[in-house]
């Protein structure tokens, strides 16, 4: 192992990733009456880190995991803080989402939301009761979360419709999955004046258009609000869903906040920095960098613009679109490699991944290491490049609720034809080539609940893609955390782990596979405390 790949493990304590701000709570907790799911591999009692049955009481101080057992922990109950009765509900570690635009999810839940909007009048109604009539009239609307498959009209609003809807306002208008938008006349003369640049046409935008909009008007609606709660908002949305820990890919503004020491955090924060600069990321000791934003290699299949190695089934003139050419991407892999940094790359189509496969194969050479570089998505491979990916050490942050929103069969076949559909959103075929993968939301692309992924990993539209419920759980709790070098503190429930846990709602044994979407989570504890419980329902 390499002096680069011993920097990179975590040492005792919370892993050198994890933000320094997370708010102290109790010091001790006992949990009885659960049915703990520890997410260890091993699978006798005794490897599992305590001896007899299945434990079903767990009891940790000063925050971290003490002992895992049965009623005999009871005996303990006056030396805590506080007591849970999980009621025989399913205990597991505490969520880790790899991939969540926290500033994104948090600036979008503050601004006018259209999602699931049925047609472009519901879009229109959305807009114009979200604009304050009184709002100044230079002053940013921003909509987000529109879904144009599932519009009537199957389209982006226009320039001149936008005009409309808010008057002489300016209007950024973003898809759902960000990688397509629309301005209005207004917000494109904005755009110009932050770039410097000539406007863009206003409209619909994607490709370079689309990257400078979502870039820098987020960024001005960001001086429009407070960004500390954006942030905060969207932390607090992730850890109502058992989430403890969130991998953070923000540009270098927001990551700066979420790295401040001073500021303290809902949950456990791993930052990746999205820039090519790797000054920026040295500066704010940042243990990642990379991500999407301006270190995407291509875009989405919907806006044809990730990057395919074989032409699109429906425009056959284009194979979508690289952001950078394979030197630029090579010098920078190289480059975070040797600094010791963990490298995080969008790739959602096959000639992306192949340029990020080429990049960091070269970066660690024929001897690999511990480096756990990523390909974010790795939605859409051709036939090898999993295998390729595992022999190097690559790890994949992957989104399974992309499935369950978009199924493989639905609106794919006609851009891809049926082959190359039926590879879109790979799960099991990851696993099976032996690719350490981790769950992540993509927040704000889809909800922050872990549950609706393990559902779609566990129910993908693609039966050969699903994989048992035990084995999604894992890579949204134990691989995920393997993923931030933090496997010596978080991911499965053993002495000595940090005690972060989330409490489910109902034992899983009794949920039926078709309805593991409908488990809430119950309570969220970060290091022995309770930061989180749902409200009881009333009578």
């Amino acid at each position: 192992m390499s002096a680069a790949d011993r920097d990179r493990r975590p040492g005792p304590g919370l892993a050198p990733g994890l933000a320094p701000g997370l708010a102290p709570g109790p010091t001790s907790l006992l949990l009885a009456n659960a049915d703990l799911r520890t997410m260890q591999p091993a699978t006798t009692p005794a490897q599992q880190g305590h001896r007899g049955a299945t434990p079903t009481h767990l009891l940790a101080h000063d925050g971290r995991i003490v002992a895992l057992g049965g009623a005999e922990l009871l005996a303990h109950r006056h030396e805590v803080d506080e007591v849970v009765d999980a009621g025989g509900a399913s205990v597991l570690p505490g969520f880790v989402d790899t991939h969540l635009h926290v500033g994104i999810t948090g600036l979008g839940m503050l601004a006018i939301d259209v999602t699931n909007a049925p047609d472009l009048a519901a879009v229109a109604h959305r807009i114009r009761a979200g604009t304050a009539p009184d709002a100044p009239t230079g002053q940013l609307v921003v909509a987000t979360g529109l879904d144009t498959t599932a519009l009537a009209e199957r389209r982006m609003p226009t320039a001149a419709e936008l005009d409309v809807w808010a008057g002489s306002r300016p209007v950024y208008l973003m898809g759902v999955t960000g990688h397509e938008s629309a301005v209005n006349t207004a917000a494109a003369a904005r755009l110009a004046v932050e770039t410097g640049g000539p406007p863009p046409p206003a409209g619909h935008l994607t490709g370079a258009d689309n990257i400078a909009a979502f870039t820098h008007l987020w960024r001005v609606f960001a001086d429009q609000v407070d960004v500390e709660v954006a942030l905060r908002t969207a932390l607090e949305d992730a850890r109502r869903n058992g989430v403890t820990t969130v991998h953070a890919l923000e540009p270098p503004e927001r990551a700066t906040v979420l790295r401040d020491p001073a500021r303290r955090w809902p949950v456990r924060i791993r930052t990746y920095v999205e820039s090519f600069d790797l000054d920026v990321a040295r500066q704010l000791r940042s243990p990642g960098v990379g991500g999407c934003g301006a270190a995407a290699l291509d875009g989405d299949v919907d806006a044809h613009t990730a990057a395919l190695l074989a032409p699109y089934t429906d425009d056959p003139s284009t194979c979508g679109q690289l952001a950078y050419d394979d030197v630029e991407v090579a010098r920078f892999v190289a480059d975070a490699h040797a600094a010791g940094l963990q490298v995080a790359l969008h790739c959602v189509g096959s000639g992306a991944i192949e340029q990020a496969l080429r990049a960091m194969t070269s970066a660690v050479g024929p001897t690999p290491g511990d480096h756990r570089h990523r390909i974010e998505h790795f939605s859409l491979p051709e036939p090898g490049q999993a295998e390729r990916a595992a022999a190097a050490g690559i790890a994949v942050g992957a989104q399974p609720a992309f499935n369950h929103l978009w199924p493989h069969h639905d609106g794919y076949p006609p851009l891809l034809g049926a082959e190359r559909a039926g590879r879109v959103d790979p799960v099991r075929s990851l696993i099976d080539a032996g690719v350490r993968t981790g769950f992540g939301s993509d927040g704000p692309v889809t909800p922050r609940r872990p549950m609706l992924a393990v559902h779609a990993a566990v129910n993908h539209s693609n039966p050969a893609e699903r994989i048992p419920v035990a084995t999604a759980l894992a890579a949204h709790t134990r691989e995920a955390a393997w993923l931030g070098f933090d496997e010596q503190d978080l991911g499965v429930l053993a002495p000595g782990m940090s005690a972060d846990l989330a409490v489910l709602d109902r034992p899983l044994a009794e949920v039926p596979d078709a309805e593991l979407a409908d488990v809430e989570v119950a309570a969220t504890v970060i290091a022995g405390a309770v930061v989180w419980r749902a409200t009881p329902a009333g009578p």
